[in-house]
């Protein structure tokens, strides 16, 4: 079982199905079954599209922006884009990306397809459902942004993005949340959920460790995938085919602590950053019987 994926900004791709991009699959890291990860590479302008599977995307390299259409015929909003952001599109909302930098724009994303094919099992329904989740489009402040989570761009302040924003427009996007001290999961951490588009399942979070920082021994309930923004650190999953495994990472690896498995993390001598996306979907379905279960 692959547990890592190396440097997604040099990482290998090799052309889709449909040839209209490059892309490298890490739907299996971990052993995920439910949370699929996609990174894309692609030029100018990919097609439009939509799905009722909650998606949140990385913007690994270049900039430009993703066109969202609550209905096809509607109105639209771009939500501009650089390297370092992050974004959601409201579930089922039409939206089609457009990359306006020089070099290709690669994008890791985040998806809960697996799981809602298996649930419905029909491919077609996740693709071609026509249902709206009006309070999702109403709900501006979450979904209408990126976040800056990374500073992985070469964007300055007076870049503006081609047809859409004025001069002085920058291409980062907003501040992530304030991060807040947990010592409940170990010395030197500090977390932020990011809240984009009304999504239910995927939380993003955004997870501090200062120098040598500790992250104890705990079990995921939840599947997840970590990406590293900054820094470099160690994670180890004990009891592992009999005995621990040792993972090293380091900025730009992408890796997913499998569900279930004993793990603990620490942060090398200059410390780390990294994001951490988690598909809650159990926690959703167990409802009141969660208290009443060890924290995953």
């Amino acid at each position: 079982m692959d547990i890592v994926a190396r440097d997604l900004r040099s990482h290998a791709v090799e052309p889709s199905p449909n040839g209209i991009a490059l892309r490298a699959s890490f739907d299996a890291l971990g052993g995920n079954t439910t949370l699929a990860t996609m990174l894309t590479e692609f030029g100018a302008e990919r097609r439009g599209h939509r799905h009722l599977d909650e998606a949140t995307t990385f913007i690994v390299s270049g900039h430009g922006f993703t066109e969202v259409r609550p209905d096809e015929d509607g109105p639209a909003t771009r939500i501009s884009w650089s390297a370092g952001d992050v974004f959601a599109i409201p579930a089922n909302a039409w939206h089609r990306h457009e990359g306006t930098s020089a070099e290709p724009a690669r994008q890791l994303t985040f998806k809960t397809t697996p799981l809602m094919t298996r649930l419905f099992g029909s491919r077609a329904f996740v693709r071609d459902n026509p249902f709206r989740f009006d309070d999702r489009y109403a709900d501006s402040d979450t979904w209408r942004r990126a976040v800056r989570v990374a500073d992985w761009g070469e964007a300055t302040a007076g870049q503006a993005l081609a047809g859409q924003a004025t001069a002085g427009q920058a291409l980062a996007g907003d501040p992530p949340p304030a991060l807040e001290d947990r010592p409940d999961l170990g010395d030197g951490v500090a977390t932020a959920l990011i809240p984009l588009a009304g999504q239910r399942m995927l939380e993003p979070w955004l997870v501090d460790l200062r120098p040598s920082a500790r992250i104890a021994s705990r079990r995921n309930r939840a599947e997840e995938v970590c990406l590293v923004l900054e820094g470099s650190g160690r994670t180890t999953l004990f009891d592992v085919d009999g005995g621990d495994l040792a993972i090293d990472w380091s900025a730009g690896d992408l890796v997913a602590r499998p569900a279930g498995v004993a793990h603990a993390s620490a942060a090398g001598a200059a410390g780390a950053r990294l994001l951490v996306i988690r598909n809650v979907f159990i926690d959703l379905a167990l409802g009141p019987l969660r208290a009443a279960l060890p924290a995953g």
